[in-house]
């Protein structure tokens, strides 16, 4: 049954205590997968076209609203953003948010740390080009290589400016033993230079 975004958010602001549980370190997976299933249900009857995540940053419980990596849909994050109530310990934010370099990744069972990736920028004329480096003794196949590769880039670099700012990705699966190419750089470094090569393309803020 279709819903609307005002629905959705009295829904929310009642049971964000509840909610909360989500990002609490004590509450059981279970608790935590029928919490959020419950939320997802709620926000897919609300709103088009995008998604929402929930995480932790800077002592409060964070609501994220997310384009999905498209860049057509940003318009409408924005308005729903825009249209949320302050809600007490939650933060609304637009967009994926940049995570912390040793944020580790967990996706199809598997743990992909931070030591085991690499990345190389390159400046392009309107962008910055992307090689991204994941060693694994694990297969994954290209559909799911592809989802680590952009959800780790939203990670690092935040959902808006990987849209605004990418270009072309390149994506290597290396064995364990491999050594990393020529310039490629760890999560920290690579965040450092994305964000010199891409101030050019940035407004100017007066």
């Amino acid at each position: 049954m279709r819903s609307t975004p005002a629905k959705f958010w009295a829904w929310f602001s009642v049971n964000a205590g509840r909610l909360a549980r989500i990002v609490e370190p004590e509450a059981s997976e279970d608790e935590r997968m029928k919490l959020y299933a419950e939320l997802n249900e709620q926000f897919d009857a609300a709103f088009e076209n995008v998604i929402c995540e929930v995480g932790f940053k800077d002592g409060s419980a964070q609501f994220v609203i997310s384009a999905d990596g498209q860049r057509e849909r940003f318009g409408a994050v924005i308005d729903y953003v825009e249209g949320a109530p302050e809600i007490p310990g939650w933060k609304v934010v637009p967009f994926r948010q940049r995570m912390p370099v040793d944020y580790m990744l967990k996706m199809f069972g598997v743990d992909y740390p931070p030591a085991d990736m690499r990345l190389k920028p390159a400046a392009a004329a309107d962008n910055v080009d992307m090689a991204f480096y994941l060693k694994t003794d694990g297969r994954l196949d290209d559909a799911s290589f592809s989802q680590v590769t952009y959800i780790v880039l939203d990670g690092l670099l935040g959902e808006f400016d990987v849209e605004a700012y990418v270009g072309v990705v390149e994506k290597t699966l290396l064995a364990p033993s491999a050594p990393w190419p020529e310039g490629a750089l760890g999560l920290d470094e690579a965040r450092d230079e994305f964000d010199r090569l891409s101030a050019r393309l940035r407004p100017v803020r007066r």
